[in-house]
Order: C-alpha cells, then structure tokens, then sequence
C-alpha cells in the first residue's frame, strides 16, 4: 500500500513533527499516560503502521479495519479489553 498525499511528499521532518503534535494532544487529553515517553510512542506507532501496510489491504472496508486496529494497539496494547 502506497500512500499518496496531495501536492506530494511531506519535507523531512513534517510527518514527525505532525505526528508529535498528535501525541502530545493524545497526553493533555488524558488518552496517554502523563509520563509517556512521546519518541518511543512515535517509533511504535511507525511500526505499527508499517506492519498493517504490509497486509495490502485492497477495500476501504480493510483499510478502516487495519487503521482501528492500529489505534486500537496503541492506545490500549495487546489483550487489553477497549471500551468503545
């Protein structure tokens, strides 16, 4: 799965400044521990990301499964019950 943005490619360093901005609302909101470490969160994130690529999801539908589950693993782990 390729990701096209509009207008191109991101400079260097957007997608990670983007992406802190995300965490660091994620923690004043109360969905991230207050001590949480913000680049490792990042670096789990990307891997998280990268793995749910390397299905090829071809639908939407499996996209927007791939994409919860992501969200889901970073913000409640593995074997931890979600409330939705």
């Amino acid at each position: 799965m390729v990701l096209r943005l509009p207008g191109g490619p991101l400079p260097v360093g957007a997608g990670r400044a983007q992406c802190e901005r995300l965490f660091i609302r994620l923690r004043e909101v109360g969905l991230l521990q207050p001590d949480t470490d913000l680049d490792w969160a990042r670096r789990v994130y990307y891997a998280l990301i990268h793995e749910a690529a390397a299905e090829a999801p071809e639908t939407d539908a499996a996209v927007d499964v791939l994409a919860t589950r992501v969200v889901d693993t970073l913000l409640h782990g593995i074997g931890t019950p979600t409330t939705h």
